[in-house]
């Protein structure tokens, strides 16, 4: 009778905890229109490390290649130091031409990327290659998650986070059901990534119910011995998931035997 009070107790402690932890970590949800800034396709901006070719028509004396200082800064001849961090390629040739015009008549100024460090996203979470990634060229949600790999077996679909840098330099998280824009049901929501944002895939509720069962199997082993453990598995699945809802109908059990230390 002891053995089988002491469980109780430390199995409602676990409980508690677990449904603490994860309704902390659960995502405010907010409108995907409101929260995401959108993002120009067709403009890059400018970030260190970034490699830029610039070349000035009919005087290749100027024409050279520079790279984005981690200050932001480039140096130039004629022109000087100027920040060019967080410029848009355009907007940064336009300076140029202006600057170049107390020097050369109508200076047909032309500024290429040459290489691009700065333009990085991230894929993090239950994917298969997580890590940092190069935004070469436009991807979508969607296809990033296909070329960090793919979903792994864990992975919760239906609620992907975006983190996004907003207008006032807080970055916001966003979910979104991958499963429903890869079948075709929401495809307007598969936008656009840009620079710095976090792609964030989080664990199944079912895999969170499975570490708990593991967890909770080696906390109890030591006092249960070769006993074993009656659990109204439905009912736990909802209270780890954050999901848990009072109900009186009849739930099946199942049966964890607790294996030795």
């Amino acid at each position: 009778m002891k053995k089988a009070t002491l469980w109780f107790c430390v199995l409602i402690l676990l409980m508690g905890c677990a449904t603490s932890v994860h309704q902390q970590e659960r995502p405010q949800e907010s409108p995907v229109a409101e929260s995401v800034p959108p993002i120009k396709l067709n403009e890059y901006i400018i970030g260190p490390g970034d490699v830029l070719q610039i070349q000035v028509w009919r005087h290749p004396d100027f024409s050279t290649t520079v790279k984005v200082q981690p200050d932001g800064m480039v140096s130039l001849p004629l022109v000087g130091d100027l920040k060019v961090t967080n410029m848009g390629l355009f907007e940064f040739r336009d300076l140029l031409a202006q600057k170049l015009d107390e020097y050369y008549v109508d200076p047909q100024v032309s500024v290429q990327v040459a290489t691009s460090l700065s333009n990085k996203f991230y894929v993090l979470g239950e994917v298969r290659k997580p890590g940092i990634f190069i935004l070469e060229e436009p991807k979508t949600i969607s296809e990033a998650i296909i070329f960090a790999g793919g979903f792994t077996y864990n992975a919760k679909r239906n609620g992907v986070v975006l983190m996004r840098k907003g207008a006032d330099g807080a970055m916001k998280p966003v979910p979104f059901d991958v499963d429903a824009i890869m079948d075709g049901k929401e495809p307007e929501k598969d936008i656009y990534l840009q620079r710095g944002d976090v792609l964030y895939v989080p664990l199944s509720n079912v895999s969170l119910v499975d570490r708990f069962f593991y967890h909770l199997n080696l906390a109890l082993s030591g006092i249960l011995g070769t006993e074993q453990l009656v659990i109204n598995y439905p009912g736990l699945e909802n209270v780890i998931s954050g999901d848990y809802k009072d109900t009186t109908t009849q739930q099946t059990t199942i049966i964890v035997p607790v294996q030795q230390p």
